[in-house]
């Protein structure tokens, strides 16, 4: 790619926060063309239209140093003359769990063609004007950790005719040329390896309820991070010790509630006190119940007059936003202190700050919670009080303060009417763009209009609508997944708001914001005359796949079962794989190699998995390991999740036989085994420093020390990393390996295997003592990699079947996974069958439409903290592989395993995505005799692998043809 076009900014600087710019260049097209192609990318994000239309928008996560562009054929959409190009960039200016943060920049090339030459360019430069978008308020709250900032936008500060062609953008400014091609941090830039997403339109299914509601009357949320740590640009947790203190006017004494929707933190100390009276810490009233908004509450009273509050905020926190609802009967304000620069809110500290994330090094730093200046400004009961600790004290500027924000609005609130849901109101979910649906005002004249509108089934995309409003009328979007017996599970530390406030007329938006859900809340307010709702929508956006894979039962459940969890798997699908579209949006690269497995026998899309495999490597140069979520800026280390990787990258080359891919990632691989292998300790077992996570159950996993289950994965990498240099015919570095995972094998037996209890420990704390806890979860693992010795099996097989009472049981689908495994690897397939119907089945029972991130019940007081969670989709995977019984025996399928295991089903049928093509397979049991039908592309060679003491074969017919046997 010969890049002639420069990098462009605007004048906002290098790092502004949640900034949206516009770009605009229109030109004069006189000469006749036959193709026309546009290269594109932006940092962090750009959304691209021509001629007033929207294209697209990109760029894919990637790493900076490495910067993604996209590649639009657009000559179709250009025409003789005046043509526009418009593209809408925001920058974040900080890291997510998607994205770090380089510098605020644009690039763009159009490139005209005729005979197969290019005759113009057109690029990025000091020619292109640019505007700062003022409908996009900058100045919110983050929408988590993981994500960047919630979107409030005002349709009125901004004319939305700016993306078409007779604009008129006399007024703007020439962009600034910031850079060429290849300047820091964009060293190098490559071309978009994966298909552009998908962009579905869907419309509702139906009306939910219709209320009026009153909200909260006051609430105040103050961004922390850039207040505290705004020049650190990373999306690290941090420990600190600090206040906030601000003054609270009442006109009478009032008794009510405090709520905090929002906790947004790990471990705060959380102490309040209101005009020295203290309160209890929040997380003893966390333990009395968590509230319906799944926030905090304590009741507090406020006098007449002033009234000083002051929180400590001190603890771990990794988005550390603080959200407070005060709901009273009566308004309050928040006063200006006007010895402190009339700001609204102080904060007091940090006296200590402490930068936690994972180098695999333990990070000895620890906070002083004893420290003078601390303890001194913890005795503040008045203003006289404040002042003798001003030298500790930031008067907090105003952006970083907010009041009456959308998510504490819809979630803290009381009903004053239900209102019935007539047919005329279910037109609401049709798109009716003549007449449109009519919405009147409060009844009460103090409340709002609340709907809540159900969109049938989970959803990763872009909300949009069309309505006639008056201006100033505040519309709230809240999204959410789950709507329990009439009742909301709040999203919780997720705020998945969006506010509109509305023009005035007949106008429409989409979105510009990913976001996951099923449900909608949409709350009216402000709203002094009707309006009227012509259409709401969603644009479902996920990777491009095809359904090719298929299977079907006896088991009308199972069926469910297996569409259900393909369907996470797709909605886990964008431009990487993703843990979930709702809360976080984030490429785990542990949670991929289960997605991975589920995506070859649903859809075969393997060009997404052979980029989450590279993009992984990425991270190596952070902290010379590699980082559990990538791109990513938040440096974290979990051991399994590397191995994991490891495991997926040797299992996509037996799916797929991509030997090039093989011979580039084979390098990767021995170098992240050589920097673990350093960490054997003196005893021969790994022992590591990081986020030493399997399953959210309460296993015995420290930060520090030796973790059973990490060295036995650490064993099955070895073989892994061993099997790929056989193939790659390097025997002697294949043999090294294999030594090496036999000796961490041999030690793992020696060290961590109780004989009291008949089976392998947890863990080896760091100061060398042995763990009590035993758990399902290590146990499994040590058999189904092998890591026992023989005379042990018959313990391990019993823990498996009949876990005793006293043992860590397993905690998620994730962990199930390994579960199942172990099971059909011990010929337990009926067992696994029905622990498939029975856990899934109960999701189903709930009426999931996909899979959620833990079991009913392990989430104290709500369902399940996701509803959409690819890493728990495994039936897509083993009721395909295992039940139909289609697996590789050798690379890409060319010797196919067909193996079908009935387990009380009379028949089952579907297909599997293999490189050239299909395979299509049906079996049927009768009187104890098989009858199996095979079709595969040519050349491919089957292995019949049936139990004949269970049942025989009657007849086998393959590409139409019966056959006699199979080898």
């Amino acid at each position: 790619m010969d890049w002639k076009a420069k990098w462009i900014w605007d004048s906002s600087g290098e790092h502004p926060r949640n900034h949206w710019v516009c770009f605009r260049k229109v030109f004069d097209l006189k000469e006749q063309w036959e193709a026309v192609t546009l290269h594109i990318t932006a940092d962090s994000r750009y959304f691209l239209y021509i001629n007033g239309e929207k294209v697209g928008f990109g760029p894919v996560r990637c790493w900076n140093h490495e910067q993604s562009y996209d590649s639009y054929e657009i000559g179709h959409r250009l025409r003789p003359g005046l043509n526009c190009l418009a593209i809408l960039v925001v920058h974040y200016g900080v890291s997510t769990f998607q994205y770090i943060e380089g510098r605020g920049g644009l690039l763009a090339q159009m490139e005209f063609f005729r005979n197969g030459n290019i005759l113009q360019t057109i690029g990025s430069d000091q020619t292109w004007k640019t505007e700062v978008h003022r409908g996009y308020l900058e100045n919110t709250m983050k929408i988590c950790a993981q994500q960047a900032w919630s979107e409030v936008y005002d349709a009125s500060r901004f004319n939305s005719d700016w993306i078409s062609n007779g604009y008129n953008d006399s007024a703007w400014q020439g962009a600034l040329e910031i850079g060429d091609v290849g300047m820091s941090p964009w060293q190098r830039l490559l071309p978009r390896d994966i298909p552009f997403l998908t962009a579905e339109k869907i419309y509702p299914c139906r009306v939910e309820s219709y209320k009026e509601v009153q909200p909260v009357k006051n609430s105040i949320c103050i961004n922390l991070r850039n207040a505290l740590f705004g020049a650190q640009y990373d999306a690290n947790p941090h420990e600190f010790t600090a206040y906030i203190c601000f003054y609270i006017f009442s006109r009478q004494q009032m008794k009510g509630e405090i709520v905090f929707p929002f906790t947004g933190w790990q471990s705060p100390r959380g102490d309040i006190e209101i005009n020295g009276r203290a309160y209890p810490l929040l997380k003893n009233i966390g333990e009395q119940g968590v509230c319906q908004d799944d926030g905090y509450k304590l009741e507090v009273v406020l006098e007449a007059g002033y009234n000083l509050f002051v929180m400590d905020i001190s603890g771990k926190y990794h988005e550390f936003g603080v959200m407070i609802a005060f709901n009273f009967e009566n308004e309050i304000n928040f006063m200006p202190f006007t010895d402190f620069a009339g700001s609204r809110c102080l904060i007091l500290g940090p006296f200590e700050s402490v930068s936690k994330y994972d180098t695999g090094h333990k990070v000895t730093e620890n906070i002083n919670y004893e420290d003078k200046a601390y303890q001194l400004c913890g005795r503040i009961n008045s203003l006289s009080d404040l002042l003798e600790c001003s030298q500790y004290i930031t008067p907090l500027d105003d952006e970083f303060i907010l009041e009456n924000q959308a998510y504490p609005m819809v979630t803290v609130k009381k009903t004053l009417i239900e209102k019935e849901v007539t047919p005329e109101l279910q037109n609401l979910v049709i798109a009716d763009r003549t007449n449109g649906t009519v919405i009147n005002p409060s009844e009460t004249g103090i409340g709002d209009i609340e709907l809540i509108i159900d969109f049938g089934k989970e959803m990763s995309g872009f909300i949009g609508f069309e309505i006639d409003a008056p201006k100033n009328t505040i519309i709230d979007l809240y999204l959410f997944e789950c709507l329990n017996h009439g009742v909301v599970e709040n999203t919780k530390d997720l705020d998945n708001t969006l506010r509109y406030i509305a023009g005035g007329g007949r106008q429409s938006y989409e979105s510009p914001v990913r976001r996951g859900f099923r449900y909608l809340m949409l709350t009216i307010r402000n709203m002094k005359q009707p309006c009227r709702i012509y259409s709401l929508n969603f644009i479902n956006s996920t990777y491009p796949v095809t359904q090719v894979g298929r299977f079907a039962c006896s088991d009308y459940k199972l069926n469910k079962i297996w569409e259900m969890s393909g369907y996470t798997a797709q909605l886990c699908m964008e431009d990487t794989f993703v843990d979930c579209p709702a809360y976080e949006q984030t490429f785990w690269v542990g949670d991929s190699r289960t997605t991975a497995l589920i995506n070859y026998y649903t859809f075969g899309s393997n060009d997404i998995v052979k980029r989450c495999l590279r993009l992984v490597t990425g991270s190596a140069g952070i902290s010379g390991y590699l980082i559990d979520q990538v791109p990513s800026g938040w440096q974290s280390i979990i051991p399994d999740w590397t191995f994991f990787w490891i495991s997926a990258c040797v299992e996509y080359y037996k799916h797929s036989k991509d030997l090039v891919f093989l011979k580039e990632i084979y390098p990767h691989l021995r170098k992240t085994l050589f920097e673990y292998e350093k960490r054997i300790n003196p005893l021969g077992l790994f022992e590591f420093h990081g986020w030493n996570l399997l399953d959210w159950a309460p296993m015995d996993t420290p930060n520090s020390g030796v973790v059973t289950h990490q060295n036995v994965v650490l064993v099955k990498a070895i073989r892994d990393v061993a099997d790929v240099a056989l193939i790659l015919e390097e025997p002697k570095e294949a043999e090294r390996l294999h030594e090496l995972g036999e000796r961490i094998k041999g030690a793992i037996n020696d060290h961590l295997w109780s004989e009291k209890k008949r089976a392998y420990i947890d863990c080896i704390h760091e100061n060398g003592e042995r763990s009590e806890v035993i758990s399902q979860q290590t146990n499994i693992l040590v058999y189904l990699y092998d890591c026992y010795q023989p005379e042990r099996e018959k313990d391990l097989l019993n823990i498996l079947l009949n876990c005793p009472a006293d043992f860590v049981k397993i905690g998620s689908p994730f962990m199930s996974f390994f579960y199942l495994e172990a099971l059909l690897k011990m010929g337990e397939g009926e067992r696994a069958l029905n622990y498939i119907r029975d856990w899934w089945g109960l999701m189903l029972d709930f009426g999931a439409s996909t899979c959620w991130e833990t079991f009913p019940g392990f989430e104290k007081g709500r369902l399940t903290r996701s509803h959409c969670h690819a890493w728990s989709a495994a039936p897509g995977y083993f009721l395909g592989a295992w039940f139909l019984g289609l697996r590789p025996e050798t690379p890409g399928f060319e010797k196919l395993i067909v193996e079908p295991k009935p387990c009380g089903l009379k028949w089952a049928k579907g297909s599997i995505p293999v490189p050239d093509g299909r395979v299509d397979l049906e079996w049927r049991l009768d009187d104890s005799k098989l009858s199996i039908q095979i079709n595969t592309p040519e050349s491919y060679k089957i292995n019949l692998k049936v139990d004949r003491q269970k049942w025989g074969v009657d007849e086998v017919w393959l590409n139409g043809r019966k056959v006699e046997s199979l080898s």
